[in-house]
C-alpha cells in the first residue's frame, strides 16, 4: 500500500526515465547473451524502495574503454566517467546522457545509485564513492533506492533545464 500511495506522477516520471535509460544500455551496450533482469522491490517496514537491472554483458569498463577516448581507463575511472555527461562508447549512436540523469534524479531525490562492473562498485549518494572490492561480477548490476512515501526535491523537467546550458553542453531536445 505505501508503494502505490508514493507512486505520484512525479515518482512515475523518474521511474520511467530511470528504468529505460538503463535497460536500453542492456541491449546497445553491455552484449549481454541473456538480456538483463529488472526486480522492484519496496519495503515499507523501512521506507525504501529498491531497483535492480542486471546484465552479463562485458561491463562498463570494457564497453567504454571500445572508444578510444576511454582506453587507457581503469575500471575506477570507467564508473567515474559513465555517470558523466556525454560519456558513451557509441558516440555516433548514443548520447551518453542516460547514466548521468539517471544517477543525478536518484540522489538529488535523497536516494542513492550504485553501479557494480567488474570488480569496482561506485555508490553515488551526496558524494560519489569508489570501492574496488574481490568479487567479480562479469556484467553490470546498476541499482538505486528512492525513499517512501515519495516527496520529490528536483523534478526531472528541472534537472534537464539545469543541465542543458553551456556549463553541460547537453542536448537542446531534453
Amino acid at each position: 500500500a505505501l508503494l502505490h500511495q508514493s507512486m505520484n506522477d512525479d515518482l512515475i516520471d523518474i521511474m520511467d526515465f530511470s528504468l529505460s535509460e538503463i535497460i536500453e544500455n542492456i541491449f546497445h551496450h553491455s552484449e549481454s547473451p541473456i538480456g538483463g533482469v529488472v526486480c522492484v522491490q519496496s519495503y515499507p517496514n523501512r521506507e525504501w524502495m529498491e531497483v535492480a537491472i542486471v546484465d552479463t554483458g562485458i561491463g562498463i569498463p570494457s564497453s567504454l574503454r571500445s572508444n578510444e577516448r576511454y582506453a587507457s581507463l581503469t575500471n575506477e575511472q570507467c564508473l567515474s566517467e559513465a555517470i558523466k555527461p556525454k560519456v558513451t562508447s557509441k558516440l555516433q549512436k548514443h548520447s551518453g546522457e542516460g547514466l548521468f540523469f539517471a544517477s543525478e534524479i536518484i540522489r538529488r531525490n535523497r536516494g542513492m545509485f550504485l553501479m557494480i562492473s567488474e570488480d569496482t562498485i561506485l555508490r553515488v549518494t551526496d558524494e560519489q564513492k569508489i570501492t574496488r572490492e574481490k568479487p567479480y561480477w562479469k556484467g553490470t548490476i546498476i541499482a538505486f533506492n528512492l525513499p517512501l512515501p515519495f516527496k520529490v526535491v528536483i523534478p526531472i523537467k528541472a534537472l534537464f533545464d539545469e543541465c542543458t546550458d553551456e556549463d553541460y553542453g547537453l542536448l537542446e531536445e531534453l
